[in-house]
Formats: C-alpha cells, sequence, structure tokens
C-alpha cells in the first residue's frame, strides 16, 4: 500500500471508473480508512445519480459503478484498514487525535481525521481533494502540534496527481485537463477553476 485517501477523492476514482488508473499513478495499492469506507457505503445507498451528470446514459453508468463499490472494492484495490485504537496508538498518535478533535477551523470530519492518524502511524502519502483536511496537514507540516512528535506528512490532491503524471510525460496538459473536468462533473464542491489555474496557486 503506498497512499491513503479520504472520502471524496476515492468516491470520484471509483465513479470515473478510473481506480486501475489511480493505481498505476501511484504505483500500487491504495488504502482507506474503515470511516472512509462507511462514508462510502453510506453515500451507495443515498446518492443521486442525476448529481453525477448532466448526460443521463453517463449519470446511469457512473452510478452503476458505485453502486458496485461494496462488492468490487477488494478487486480494485482498495485495504480498508481497521479504525485506529486509542490503546494502541503512539503517544504522538494519541495527542494530535485529541488536537484534531478540538479543531474548529478548517473543520476536520471523522474520515480525515482517520486518514491523518493512519497517515502519522504509518508514514503512507495522502491524497485529499477536502481543502480542510489538506489545509491541516499542510499545517501540522510547518509547525506540529504540543505534544506530538513532528513526522511530515507527505500529501496530494487529484490535481496534483495529474500534474505529477504530465511531468513524466504520462498525461498531456489536455488529457488532464479532460480528467479534471470529469471530477468537477461527478463532484459538486469541486473548485471551479481549470487544472492549469489550480496549479498555478499553493494549493494542490
Amino acid at each position: 500500500m503506498v497512499v491513503i485517501l479520504d472520502t471524496v477523492t476515492i468516491r470520484h476514482f471509483v465513479v470515473l471508473g478510473e481506480v486501475a488508473t489511480l493505481r498505476r499513478w501511484v504505483g500500487g495499492d491504495l488504502a482507506i480508512p474503515c470511516r472512509v469506507h462507511q462514508e462510502l457505503l453510506v453515500g451507495v445507498e443515498k446518492h443521486d445519480a442525476a448529481t453525477l451528470s448532466t448526460n443521463p446514459a453517463t449519470a446511469q453508468v457512473r452510478s452503476a459503478r458505485f453502486q458496485a463499490y461494496p462488492q468490487q472494492y477488494t478487486a480494485l484495490g482498495i485495504t480498508v484498514l481497521d479504525s485506529p485504537d486509542a490503546s494502541t496508538l503512539s503517544p504522538g498518535a494519541v495527542k494530535l487525535l485529541a488536537a484534531l478533535d478540538a479543531q474548529t477551523l478548517p473543520a476536520i470530519h471523522a474520515g480525515e481525521k482517520e486518514v491523518i492518524l493512519q497517515a502519522y502511524e504509518t508514514g503512507l502519502r495522502i491524497c485529499t481533494d477536502d481543502r480542510g483536511a489538506y489545509l491541516t496537514i499542510q499545517n501540522l507540516n510547518r509547525q506540529s502540534r504540543p505534544g506530538v512528535a513532528y513526522r511530515a506528512f507527505q500529501v496530494v490532491g487529484t490535481p496534483g496527481l495529474l500534474a505529477e503524471q504530465m511531468a513524466t510525460g504520462a498525461l498531456t496538459l489536455p488529457e488532464a485537463e479532460t480528467h479534471w473536468a470529469a471530477v468537477q462533473e461527478v463532484w459538486r464542491w469541486a473548485p471551479r477553476k481549470t487544472l492549469s489555474e489550480l496549479l498555478d496557486g499553493e494549493y494542490w
């Protein structure tokens, strides 16, 4: 396992049928915390297919992929990690969990907390498109919390992954822009900027 993902990020790769592509990009299997897995299962049950594309036929195909997630995630190369147990966490991770629980801005959801804790304990790279989680991780990289032994996090978002593929020649800019446009279509909270505009900024 070489990367750990939050809910929003793994969701759009599942919906777009690009999990195998993501595994190729990161060079191995994918790990998600139990809470992220649970959030995906809730999304499978509650999602509205019409939000996945303006084209009804495309929306149905994407919805079918999402609905197949509970049966196919293992075959897709996704490993679900057990939720962190306070009794087995390192002292630094216990302090980190307390700090994340107390954080109000930016807001950190349960799945994102598990992503951060698992990465702290294992050293796995994080892939997240949630701005609050991304900024929190960047802040932790700049300055550790009291009582938390410093460990640098590796973090990237989908735009950053696309930039890496362009840098290696695996994707052209038009191909990467097309992928990002598809992400924007299936993720209602996606930044509306083009990939090039996002990569010119500090975020991602």
